[in-house]
């Protein structure tokens, strides 16, 4: 006869390294070096990476990073024929949060970029606000798509593809989406609350599992008119209520296709910052695009 005792014991080590700021944006800049370890990595790309860790070294450096080390013992008493015996085993995990995060939209600027023959190297400069989190974490579950058939989130799109929103929040709250098309003239187009809703938000029931921008007579399409090109989706979610920004009617271009209401650059940054000072709640999620001209 065999009988398996098992006893699991589980210890929870939080560490808080960095140096204490108060929760008063500040004022931060940061330069960073990139080196690029893939070969086959695109100039443009790299730049992009290369904003994308100046600004978490930048948060980093200035808040107090959260580390939680989780570890457990497992015990298992073996008991066959009248005799025991013990066997262990130790698990440890660690996870790593930043308590700070950016304020509106960071200024970014390229100060060289280069090829050494074997990779690109990109070296850059980002300044803007930056304050402490202080509000309990609320974590989303989302993915942009292409289609319905897709569960894993997409950065890469080609020209013509359709974009769809995928979201879940463990509590009722308010949303909004914005893509920045960076050309000539930066601009900010609102993909959510749809122009038929006229609460100023897109509202959201906790738990419940929504796929957003699939319009019954119309979906939205990306595009570009270049071999390659970044937009940057930012994705804005609170337990509060919050008004989208204001912004102006979308206008037709070529082939049909309507733009959705829109609205400048500096316009769209002025009221984020506005909107992130105002709730602390809010969540910010910023998620950089590649779209490729069809072949």
């Amino acid at each position: 006869m065999k009988i398996l005792r098992s006893i699991t014991i589980t210890a929870l080590i939080v560490t808080v390294l960095g140096y204490m700021r108060a929760a008063e944006p500040q004022r931060v800049s940061v330069t960073y070096e990139y080196n690029s370890n893939d070969r086959n990595e695109s100039q443009a790309l790299a730049e992009q990476h290369a904003f994308e860790y100046a600004k978490r070294k930048a948060i980093e450096e200035q808040f107090p990073i959260l580390v939680t080390s989780s570890t457990a013992l497992s015990t298992t008493e073996q008991v066959q024929n009248g005799s025991s015996t013990l066997d262990e085993h130790f698990y440890s995990s660690y996870q790593t949060i930043a308590r700070g995060e950016w304020i509106g939209l960071p200024e970014e600027k390229v100060l060289e970029s280069y090829h050494n023959g074997e990779h690109w190297v990109v070296k850059v400069h980002v300044e803007g606000l930056m304050r402490e989190k202080t509000a309990k974490p609320i974590e989303l579950s989302y993915a942009f798509i292409r289609n319905q058939a897709e569960r894993d989130n997409r950065i890469q799109y080609t020209d013509g593809d359709t974009l769809l929103l995928r979201f879940q929040s463990p509590v009722d709250g308010a949303l909004c989406l914005y893509l920045v098309d960076a050309e000539k003239a930066p601009t900010a187009y609102c993909l959510l609350p749809s122009e038929m809703e006229k609460k100023g938000y897109q509202p959201v029931a906790a738990d419940k599992k929504y796929t957003f921008l699939d319009f019954k007579n119309q979906s939205v399409v990306v595009n570009t008119s270049h071999e390659q090109e970044f937009n940057t989706l930012y994705l804005l979610f609170s337990p509060n209520s919050f008004a989208k920004a204001l912004d102006r009617k979308g206008g037709t271009i070529k082939e049909g296709y309507l733009l959705p209401r829109n609205l400048n650059y500096s316009d769209f940054q002025a009221w984020l910052v506005k909107a992130q000072t105002a709730d602390e709640q809010m969540v910010v999620i910023r998620e950089v695009i590649e779209i490729r001209k069809a072949k």
